[in-house]
């Protein structure tokens, strides 16, 4: 598929698009991206819009509020399940922990290893996404990532806390 050139009305700089998509110009210098069946209306500053929007790519296209509230509670799952395996990361740790307390010092072998550094890279992966989709500067994405964010840590990293380990419980 060759690629299309043509000019932007702001200079004469051009902007190469692939094939089929294109570039509408409205008041200001706004802007949407059409693919023909799906149009997007991307916006750098915050907003409210619930049509047209485009999180991540072209195919997460919101056209209806039914589809604006499955983002939401997407937006809700994936901060749940961050929140998942970071308890999930943090309990492998202690498990290795408790099952190595006669040493001083414990080197993980490397499957365990294996297991932290996957762990750890599905935490990544989850955060990234939800920074992706948080730049779209959608007012109601973003605070339900923060509600969801509070919730997710109330519910999940509810856990016992450690204290002085050689008092035996007492003060």
């Amino acid at each position: 598929m060759a690629p299309v050139i043509f000019p932007l009305p702001i200079d004469d700089t051009s902007a190469v698009l692939p094939q089929g998509l294109t570039r509408q110009w409205g008041i200001a210098g706004s802007w949407g991206i059409s693919t023909g069946f799906r149009e997007c209306n991307p916006s750098l500053l915050w907003h409210w819009n619930m049509m047209d929007e485009c999180f991540i790519g072209l195919d997460w296209n919101v056209q209806s509020k039914v589809q604006y509230a499955g983002t939401i509670i997407g937006v809700v799952v994936l901060t749940f399940t961050l929140e998942l395996f970071r308890r999930l990361s943090r309990g492998y740790d202690g498990r290795l922990v408790r099952n190595n307390s006669d040493a001083a010092k414990y080197r993980p072998s490397f499957l365990e290893q294996t297991v932290r550094a996957f762990l750890f890279t599905l935490q990544v992966v989850n955060a990234y996404t939800l920074i992706l989709i948080a730049v779209s500067f959608n007012g109601g994405v973003i605070i339900a990532i923060f509600v969801a964010t509070f919730f997710a840590f109330w519910a999940l990293g509810w856990e016992y806390l450690p204290c002085n380990p050689g008092s035996g419980g007492k003060s």
